[in-house]
């Protein structure tokens, strides 16, 4: 959440000194100051406040005083006579927006017009009260203020005097406007007031951490955790606010308060009846939306998410057949599968910038008319937007995207898409090619892309009669599953505007025989030559810095591994014939004919995983750890060496290693024993394996 805070100061008034009944007066204009802030976390909120000073001879009460005081506000903003204070004055602070970051600072003097006096004097025997008005009107179209003033006033050094603290607290809705009041009394007090006498009044307007109301009839359930879920409403009201924090009465009963944090789910409950509710707003400090949590709310037509969620998760609003209107907010990072599923009546959606991520089904079936992805998503799953039949313009505006599959938008209207005979694109919004989407057949056998694309989806998944593709130097970014099992392609040139590889690009092409992987390339993601059994060489650019999991797994003819010279995260370390992270002393690659470096000190997760041509290994005595699937699918390996320094083997680190009859370790029995052992590291090994102990690795 975006944090905006606004100082304003106000100097006002000067007490009309002939009401005073015991005064010693000297020759000066004294000014007395109201000085205050005002800060608040909330997005788009539009405020209007006004500040005045009122003195009223009478004694009064805090109910009667907070009665007048409103009926005083409600006046003009001219001075305002009093009853026996003979002076007021009075000022209007400027309108404010919280569209970027604000400060400024408001101050004015009010002086006393008709004495001129150096200083006064003051018997406090008689009961004036002296109370200061704060006029805030919420002009926001989304979200109440919850406002509050904590107000402290002192009359100089060398005073006696130290005003108790008046506190005032409201929820002030849109186009409400609340006076919220700090008063004080001057009765039996006795001061020198200098010049620079300073009432404090801090105000603060602040939605976080204040405790809300509880709508009639919307009922908590308490968890022992300190959390509480709604568990049912019988109220009237269409729109309700639920609350982030609430106290629990002796009855056991919801309050307001702020002892617990709601959540909106309780393991698999979740929060379906909302009986003649039709607008829900989730109140500032709600940070999770669970799964499940409106699920099949049929009458549900509006929802309002506070900023601070991140994540909406699977099926939070799915089947809402009603939901119309859905405020997203500005830290929103993902969301999950079938969130929106089958909200067939959502027509008008903005996803907010801060979004990543979009799940599988996410908006199955909605009624979206027209579609946006910001710049900052990178994945939208399988299905997300499929027979959105409704959908007329989708624009990509993001460049990162990595994976994009090529059925998010099935069932569409074709109008979203721009095309040629063989493929269909979507547009940025100025170029209509920015995304090659898919091809219309997978038994295309080859393709020209278009030279405006810059992104390449999982555009031919599956096509394995593919066998030419060329990809123009206006491509920046291969996504995810791009040409996963094109069984038919032998070799891709890589074109050197390219700068990232995505996750499951070539994976299951058999039949890639060779690869160039261009210095431009700064990332490879996971699995992206997973099971390319015909590469037999690989060299890494010194331009990589990322490497996923298993980008290389089970790339069983792999003869030659080697990365450039310079790179500052990998090395091949002298031929090795692996690849090493550099920062972490990690091989992540193996292949049938490495050589373990002693520079190595953990075997990473899934190094080895599917090298079908491994026999035999030595693991070099710098090497502590070993991690899961390290060797799984090793088949043929029959020979392993283990340092007596290893103290974690991961699980399934030798799964399926059907030959492997004898592990040689080098330490004890008993140092084996103390080995950290994950469940099923040896699972489907030979039953009769053997541990020899005190091997000699020389």
């Amino acid at each position: 959440m975006k944090k905006f805070k606004l100082f304003a100061s106000i100097a006002s008034m000067c007490m009309a000194l002939a009401v005073l009944c015991f005064g010693v007066y000297s020759a000066q204009n004294v000014t007395y100051t109201i000085g205050g802030s005002i800060s608040y976390e909330v997005t788009d909120v539009f405020v209007e406040i006004s500040a005045r000073v009122y003195s009223v001879a009478d004694q009064k009460t805090t109910e009667e005083m907070t009665s007048e005081i409103s009926e005083l506000s409600l006046k003009s903003f001219d001075q305002i006579e009093a009853a026996g204070s003979g002076y007021t004055k009075t000022q209007t602070l400027t309108k404010f927006t919280t569209s970027g970051d604000t400060q400024e600072d408001y101050s004015f003097d009010a002086k006393d017009e008709t004495n001129s006096n150096n200083g006064v004097d003051v018997n406090f025997n008689n009961a004036y009260t002296y109370y200061v008005v704060v006029n805030i009107k919420n002009l926001s179209p989304s979200k109440p203020v919850s406002a509050y003033i904590n107000g402290e006033v002192t009359l100089g050094e060398n005073s006696n005097t130290n005003i108790a603290t008046y506190v005032s607290q409201h929820n002030i809705a849109q186009e409400e406007t609340r006076n919220i009041v700090l008063g004080f009394s001057l009765k039996d007090r006795k001061a020198s007031v200098p010049s620079d006498t300073t009432f404090s009044c801090p105000i603060k307007v602040d939605y976080n951490g204040m405790p809300q109301d509880i709508p009639d009839g919307l009922s908590f359930e308490f968890n022992n955790d300190g959390t509480a879920y709604p568990a049912d409403y019988t109220g009237t009201q269409e729109t309700i606010t639920i609350p982030s924090r609430i106290s629990k009465d002796s009855n056991g009963n919801a309050i307001k308060g702020t002892d617990y944090v709601v959540n909106l789910c309780n393991g698999n409950y979740y929060y379906s009846n909302i009986g003649k509710a039709k607008n829900i707003i989730l109140a500032e400090g709600i940070t999770e939306i669970n799964g499940d949590a409106f699920a099949s709310c049929t009458t549900l037509e509006s929802v309002v998410i506070p900023n601070g969620v991140k994540e909406i998760d699977y099926e939070a609003f799915n089947e809402c057949t009603n939901l119309k209107t859905v405020i997203l907010p500005n830290t929103l990072e993902e969301i999950s599968d079938d969130a929106f599923n089958n909200c067939t009546n959502l027509k008008d959606l903005k996803l907010p910038n801060s979004l990543e991520w979009i799940g599988e089904n996410t908006f199955y079936n909605c009624g979206l008319t027209t579609l946006i992805i910001p710049d900052r998503v990178s994945r939208i799953e399988p299905t997300a937007f499929k027979n959105c039949t409704s959908l007329t313009k989708v624009i990509i505006k993001s460049k990162k995207i990595d994976y994009l599959a090529n059925d998010v938008f099935d069932g569409c209207n074709d109008s979203i898409f721009t095309g040629d005979d063989n493929a269909l694109y979507l547009s940025d919004g100025t170029n209509p090619y920015h995304i090659l989407y898919k091809a219309k057949s997978t038994n295309i056998t080859s393709y020209s892309i278009n030279e405006n694309t810059k992104i390449i989806g999982s555009a031919f998944d599956g096509c394995t009669g593919l066998t030419s593709i060329t990809i123009p130097s206006s491509v920046t970014s291969i996504g995810g599953s791009a040409f996963s099992d094109c069984t038919g392609l032998t070799s891709v040139t890589i074109p050197s505007s390219v700068t990232s590889i995505g996750s499951d690009v070539f994976s299951g092409c058999t039949g890639l025989e060779s690869i160039s992987i261009p210095s431009s390339v700064t990332s490879i993601g996971k699995y992206a030559f997973f099971g390319c059994t015909g590469l037999t060489s690989i060299t890494i650019p010194s331009s990589v810095t990322s490497i996923g999991s298993d980008a290389f797994s089970g790339c069983t003819g792999l003869e030659s591994v080697v990365v450039e010279e310079g790179n500052p995260r990998y090395t091949s370390e002298n031929g090795s014939n692996c690849i090493i992270d550099k920062t972490t002393n990690t091989l992540i690659l193996g292949i049938k004919t490495t050589t373990i470096p002693n520079c190595v000190t953990s075997i990473g997760s899934s190094a080895f995983n599917g090298c079908t041509g491994l026999t035999s290994i030595i693991i070099p005595s710098s090497v502590t750890s070993i991690g899961s699937d390290a060797f799984s699918g090793c088949t043929k390996l029959a020979s392993i060496t283990i340092p007596s320094g290893v103290t974690s083997i991961g699980s399934p680190a030798f799964f399926n290693c059907k030959s492997l009859i004898t592990i040689n370790y080098t330490g004890s029995q008993e140092e084996w024993n103390k080995i950290t052992k994950g469940g099923n590291w040896d699972y489907n090994c030979p039953t009769d394996m053997k541990i020899v102990c005190n091997y000699n690795a020389n």
